[in-house]
């Protein structure tokens, strides 16, 4: 992503800033005005981050680690992946709780009880020496309201000051099913092994096919502000919009209305269990990450994709990554092989 480079500078700021008022450093440079439109638009559609909100600093830190820009997916969806996860942990011994919440999480240095409530109302409180704690930033910002985790006794004001400095970002994102692959046969084919469509002038500024695979599936996208602006929406609202802006894209409404077979989304904002898409860091943030990862009193051990400290936050590979770090120091502090 050529224009990712703008953000070099921000490392060296004397304080950090937000990604729009480092920006704003270009405003005069008539030849940098598109750079600086594509970093904005990037910003909100790949880190799905407010620019007003998001540390420059620590967008120019992630970019340069090796962060990957590209885009790529497990084939056959992610399924197959879980599966064979469940499997290890099941030939391991492992018990599977699903379709159930946890309500309170008591602790004390070599000791956790966690409070669980199953869908059908049977509650139950598990017992263990450790606990690897992987919700997602949403969820641990509001631990101790009614209706989220509690924490007896409270995290420490460290972990408290790192989540205070680390955002969730919001996202939309629609899955538009079709009968045909109509737009590979558009323009005598100029579309055919397109991967990604893009017009910032629509409410989903981004549209990706399956590409390389041949399918049917496409997945309308927009981060930050836009997805923000969308979030009263009801579910076939968007849909619309979604289908609406992919029809616009080539200026074939009345086709795409009638290829159109089916849609779906799923509300990450309002699900009480994400809170938002994934993370991003806020300005003055810092080392929050590196914070969030950090175990308490060799009992509570921290993962997820926001405790990913080298450019993978927001990913899956920072999800499976980190979870695997927690696992491994949880199995050193109590004794256990890993």
């Amino acid at each position: 992503m050529p224009a990712a480079g703008i953000f070099e500078g921000a490392r060296a700021l004397e304080s950090d800033e937000s990604v729009d008022r480092f920006l704003q450093r270009f405003a005069d440079d008539e030849s940098m005005r598109e750079t600086v439109r594509a970093a904005r638009a990037f910003v909100e559609g790949f880190e799905a981050a407010d620019p007003a909100i998001a540390s420059a600093r620590a967008i120019a830190d992630e970019w340069r680690s090796g962060v990957d820009l590209t885009s790529a997916r497990p084939l056959g969806g992610y399924p197959p992946m879980l599966e064979r996860l469940r499997n290890a942990c099941a030939a391991a011994g492992v018990q599977t709780c699903l379709s159930t919440v946890v309500r309170r999480l008591s602790w004390r240095r070599g000791a956790v009880a966690v409070e669980t409530e199953s869908s059908w109302g049977e509650s139950r409180t598990l017992h263990a020496r450790a606990a690897v704690v992987t919700l997602p930033v949403g969820v641990l910002r509001h631990s101790g309201d009614e209706t989220e985790v509690v924490f007896d006794p409270d995290l420490p004001a460290a972990k408290r000051e790192a989540l205070a400095s680390i955002e969730m970002g919001h996202a939309v994102k629609v899955a538009l099913w079709f009968r045909t692959a109509f737009w590979e046969r558009l323009r005598d084919g100029r579309y055919r092994d397109s991967a990604f469509f893009r017009c910032e002038g629509l409410p989903f500024p981004t549209y990706w096919t399956q590409f390389p695979l041949r399918s049917e599936l496409i997945v309308a996208w927009a981060g930050g502000p836009k997805a923000i602006a969308m979030s009263g929406a009801s579910q076939s609202e968007l849909i619309g919009r979604a289908l609406s802006g992919f029809g616009a894209l080539f200026g074939e409404h009345e086709l795409a209305r009638e290829e159109f077979e089916e849609g779906v989304m799923h509300d990450w904002g309002r699900d009480p269990f994400a809170r938002g898409a994934y993370s991003y860091v806020a300005v003055g943030g810092g080392n929050a990450r590196a914070a969030l990862a950090m175990p308490v009193d060799g009992t509570l051990f921290f993962a997820g994709e926001a405790t990913s400290n080298d450019g993978q936050g927001g990913t899956v590979n920072g999800a499976l990554e980190t979870g695997e770090r927690a696992a491994r120091e949880a199995a050193t502090s109590i004794g256990a092989t890993a």
